[in-house]
């Protein structure tokens, strides 16, 4: 083959099957994201008070679609958003709900009761796409899906379905110069003005994404956010084993 028409080929290669999220996905994002924050009230100790009820964002659903069809199974490094991503294998039921509970799987590891989050680099990686979910002052999300016939940098050849989700205002804020010490995800840093917290319902979450879209107004971050989205790692799952787990810390 003509080295160009190969490099054309490896390019071709790289580029995503865009699918354009419709309601009911827009809805099971949106729903499974605050169904994970409303189980955080369940636990030992409890937040300060139910967490913020998410709303889902078309302006972060146009940036993690347009990432996603990059099929780059690093993190972006766009600014003034969280990140989280997640690759499957084709043949794997790809949803929305099974890549958010893929990252809401990594609850155990968070420790509740400290007055800050001190961990060891190992374990803030695996913990990290669950803190931002359930960051309190990260109120919008929107995600993206593509088909990539080759995931670059995903270990695999056989990854082929990506998700990627983006946050605003992002989480996991840094309290001082240690780089393992984080404000607590459930502290509230919104205005008196912000409208008063509510328990997120079924109901509410799913009419949420159709007649509350959210705002297309960015919030940008302050000198204490870590550089970057990399705060978040990646959960890849790979079949015949169907394991979720860790995969890179991409700071």
């Amino acid at each position: 083959m003509h080295p160009f028409l190969f490099l054309i080929a490896i390019l071709a290669c790289s580029i995503g099957s865009a699918h354009a999220l419709d309601a009911s996905q827009r809805s099971d994002v949106l729903g499974t994201h605050n169904a994970v924050r409303a189980e955080a009230s369940t636990l030992t100790p409890p937040p300060i008070g139910p967490l913020i009820v998410m709303t889902y964002d078309p302006t972060l659903e146009s940036s993690a679609q347009a990432y996603s069809d990059r099929c780059n199974f690093q993190h972006s490094g766009a600014p003034g958003v969280g990140e989280n991503l997640y690759a499957s294998s084709r043949g794997t039921e790809s949803t929305a709900v099974s890549a958010i509970r893929a990252w809401a799987s990594e609850r155990p590891l968070f420790n509740y009761s400290a007055d800050a989050l001190v961990v060891d680099g190992r374990t803030w990686t695996e913990a990290g796409h669950y803190i931002q979910m359930v960051w309190n002052t990260t109120t919008r999300v929107g995600c993206g899906f593509a088909s990539c016939p080759v995931v670059a940098n995903a270990g695999s050849s056989i990854i082929t379905e990506y998700w990627v989700c983006h946050y605003a205002p992002p989480g996991n804020v840094l309290i001082s110069s240690n780089p393992f010490r984080f404000q607590k995800p459930y502290l509230s840093s919104l205005s008196s003005s912000s409208s008063t917290p509510s328990t997120p319902t079924a109901a509410s979450v799913r009419t949420a994404a159709v007649t509350n879209p959210g705002t297309a107004t960015r919030t940008g971050g302050a000198a204490t956010l870590r550089p970057g989205p990399g705060l978040v790692n990646v959960v890849i799952l790979v079949l015949p084993y169907l394991l979720a787990a860790t995969v890179a810390n991409l700071w």
